[in-house]
């Protein structure tokens, strides 16, 4: 028996997860081949944290394209928006004090983690709505960048 003949046992081990994890776990897999869709809370909202770096990247690359932005852009650092992150801007911070391009704040969002970075970047693109625009574009439904992780 593969585990994925037992849609059911799945839940029943995913449930066991959230028991074990005291956390509320949501799911959605699609088996390539058949079309089978496995969904667990589906109908949950979870926060994207992460996840929604890349559609910050994305927004900024297609700024970048449509000529509003270039790699090159300087983006304000502004003491209020820091937040949790890792050193990198800190140090930043202590080179010149004021701002850092778009690229080196992509390559800090993500390679390092950065989620000062990702804040510096949400600023330049300038609203979640304009994020949602982007998962628009790509057909992505149900996601809400509504927030950054300090708001969580």
């Amino acid at each position: 028996m593969k585990l994925s003949e037992q849609p059911g046992l799945i839940t029943k081990e995913i449930e066991r997860f959230e028991e074990l994890l005291g956390a509320n776990v949501g799911l959605m897999a699609l088996h390539l081949e058949s079309g089978r869709t496995l969904r667990f809370n589906s109908e949950v909202f979870f926060p994207l944290v992460s996840t929604v770096k890349l559609a910050i990247a994305g927004t900024i690359l297609q700024m970048i394209d449509q000529g509003a932005l270039t790699l090159e852009t300087l983006i304000p650092i502004e003491l209020p928006q820091q937040g949790i992150g890792n050193p990198w801007v800190e140090r930043c911070l202590e080179a010149d004090g004021v701002s850092r391009s778009v690229a080196s704040l992509l390559e800090a969002m993500l390679v390092r983690h950065d989620e000062k970075a990702k804040n510096f970047l949400m600023a330049a693109v300038g609203t979640p709505e304009n994020v949602a625009d982007y998962f628009d574009q790509l057909y992505i439904e149900d996601l809400r960048p509504d927030g950054l992780r300090a708001g969580l």
